[in-house]
């Protein structure tokens, strides 16, 4: 019983941090392409540094894979970095703000599925 509630939790986990994925892939194309900030133009290049280097995890993500999910654990702190210091801009724009609470919530939601998975696993090995 108690692997069934560490794998419904690697699960949740999972799908939360493939819909903080796709909400962060998503910003990054409002914020580039849809509506950019500062009364800029729309700018491909812009929306290529954002969302290329997120988009190899795409398919390990969708196995479930935590090799991959610590790895963008690792590549989103990257991000994370970026966003802090958009915030400290004299004016912060309200894509900081909303980036900054999605990369956390990724990143929350990585580790804990690395975490989840691998207890499952443990337990997987030790049952009878």
């Amino acid at each position: 019983m108690r692997r069934a509630v560490i794998e419904r939790r690697a699960t949740l986990a999972l799908r939360l941090c493939l819909a903080c994925y796709g909400a962060l892939l998503a910003l990054y194309l409002g914020k580039t392409l849809l509506w950019p900030m500062g009364g800029r133009d729309p700018n491909v290049v812009m929306w290529a540094i954002h969302t290329l280097p997120l988009l190899p995890f795409l398919p390990g993500l969708r196995r479930g894979d935590a090799r991959t999910c610590a790895w963008l654990a690792f590549a989103i702190l990257l991000y994370f970095m970026q966003t802090v210091l958009g915030l400290f801009s004299p004016h912060p724009s309200p894509y900081h703000w909303l980036a900054l609470v999605l990369i956390v919530a990724l990143f929350t939601a990585a580790t804990l599925f690395i975490r989840w998975q691998g207890q499952s696993r443990q337990l997987a090995v030790n049952e009878p």
